[in-house]
C-alpha cells in the first residue's frame, strides 16, 4: 500500500503548489537502500495544461547519501534525471495570464515536503532548459540542452571553514553548437547567499539566434559566432563582476533577402558599419567587457567603461577569449570571514 500513499502524497503537494499544478504517474521505493523514485512528473502553470509543461522528468531518485555516514551525517541526494524546463515569456495584453516563468514561486517548499532529510547533493543529468515566445514572427525557440550539474555540500556540515563551502558545476550545449561551462563556490545558509562564479559560453552560431535577434533587435545574423565570458562575486548582499561578450567574423546582410524589407537593409547596414568600424581587425571580432557592480536590489552597469573598452578591443589591443581571472572571493574576505568567526 505504501506506493499508493506516497504516490497521492507527492500529487497533493505538487497541486499545492501556488499558481502552478503538478502530477506523477507512480512511485518506487526500496526501504533497504532509503530511497524512493518519483515517475513521470510534471508541472504546468494553471490555465497552461495546452501548451509546453513547465517542468517534466521521466525519473527523480531521492535517496539517503549513505556516504556521508563515515562523517556522522544523515543526508539526503536528489537525482534529476533528463529534466525539461520550459520558461515561455509573452509581450502585451496576455503576458500576465499566458507567460510562464515560476520567479513568483518559492520551489524550496516543494522540494523540503518530497525530501525528508536536508540535502546535502543534487545532480541533473541530460537536462534540457528552453526560452519560448510562440507570439513572435518568427517564434522563439531557444534552448540548452544536454545539462549536467553537480552541486555538492549543502548541508554545509564538513569543510565548513571555508566561507563558500557548497559546490557547483555546471556543463551543457546549446542551440547553435555553443559549449557551456560554469563553475561556482557558494554558502547556501545565508539568507542571501555569498558565492564566487566563473562562467564560459563558447562558439555559438549567431545565425541560431536569428528569431530572438529579429524580434528584439531587427537584426539577422548570416553568419559568425558569440562568445561570453563572465565572472561574479556576492558578499553580503553586494555585487561585482563583468561580462565580456566577443562577437567573431559577424555577417549581416543577405542582399537577395534582405532587399525584400528596404528599412531592415539600411537599419542591418548601418549595424554592419558600425560593427566593421569598431572591430578589431586583426582578429575579426567585436567585444566589449560590461562591468556590473552594486548591491543586488539595483546592479549597476558602467555605460562609459562598456564603450572605452569596445575602442580599446577595437583599437588598442583585443580582448583574450577567455575569462580574466580578476574577480574572486578573495583573501580579504577569508580575513573578513575569520573575524566574524571569532
Amino acid at each position: 500500500m505504501l506506493p499508493n500513499i506516497v504516490t497521492n502524497y507527492v500529487n497533493t503537494t505538487l497541486d499545492q503548489i501556488p499558481d502552478y499544478t503538478g502530477s506523477i504517474s507512480g512511485v518506487n521505493i526500496c526501504l533497504l537502500k532509503g530511497e524512493y523514485r518519483i515517475n513521470d512528473i510534471s508541472i504546468y502553470k494553471k490555465g497552461n495544461e495546452d501548451s509546453r509543461p513547465y517542468f517534466t522528468a521521466p525519473a527523480i531518485d531521492l535517496a539517503v547519501q549513505w556516504s556521508a555516514l563515515k562523517e556522522g551525517r544523515i543526508v539526503g541526494k536528489i537525482d534529476v534525471m533528463s529534466p525539461e524546463i520550459n520558461v515561455i515569456m509573452i509581450e502585451g495584453e496576455a503576458e500576465n495570464a499566458d507567460s510562464q516563468t515560476g520567479e513568483d514561486v518559492d520551489w524550496t517548499e516543494p522540494i523540503k515536503n518530497l525530501m525528508p532529510l536536508e540535502i546535502n547533493e543534487f545532480i541533473i543529468i541530460d537536462g534540457k532548459l528552453s526560452y519560448l515566445d510562440p507570439v513572435q514572427s518568427p517564434p522563439i525557440d531557444i534552448f540548452a540542452n544536454e545539462i549536467e550539474i553537480v552541486a555538492t555540500n549543502f548541508s554545509n556540515t564538513y569543510d565548513s571553514e571555508h566561507p563558500l563551502p557548497s559546490k557547483i558545476v555546471l556543463t551543457g550545449t546549446s542551440i547553435g553548437g555553443g559549449k557551456m561551462y560554469m563553475t561556482t563556490r557558494i554558502n547556501p545558509l545565508k539568507l542571501v547567499p555569498d558565492l564566487d562564479y566563473e562562467f564560459k559560453f563558447e562558439n555559438i552560431d549567431l545565425s541560431s539566434l536569428n528569431a530572438f535577434s529579429d524580434a528584439y533587435a531587427a537584426l539577422d545574423f548570416e553568419g559568425g559566432t558569440i562568445d561570453l565570458y563572465s565572472e561574479m562575486v556576492i558578499n553580503d548582499g553586494n555585487i561585482k563582476g563583468y561580462f565580456k561578450p566577443v562577437l567573431n567574423h559577424i555577417d549581416l546582410i543577405n542582399f537577395k533577402e534582405d532587399i525584400k524589407n528596404p528599412l531592415k537593409l539600411v537599419w542591418e547596414g548601418f549595424a554592419a558599419t558600425i560593427l566593421e568600424l569598431f572591430e578589431n581587425q586583426g582578429k575579426d571580432q567585436f567585444a566589449t567587457k560590461i562591468p556590473l557592480e552594486g548591491n543586488l536590489n539595483a546592479p549597476e552597469t558602467k555605460v562609459w567603461p562598456t564603450l572605452i573598452n569596445v575602442l580599446r578591443n577595437a583599437f588598442v589591443e583585443a580582448f583574450t577569449k577567455t575569462t580574466d581571472g580578476t574577480i574572486d572571493f578573495g583573501e580579504e574576505n577569508l580575513k573578513v570571514f575569520e573575524k566574524t568567526k571569532e
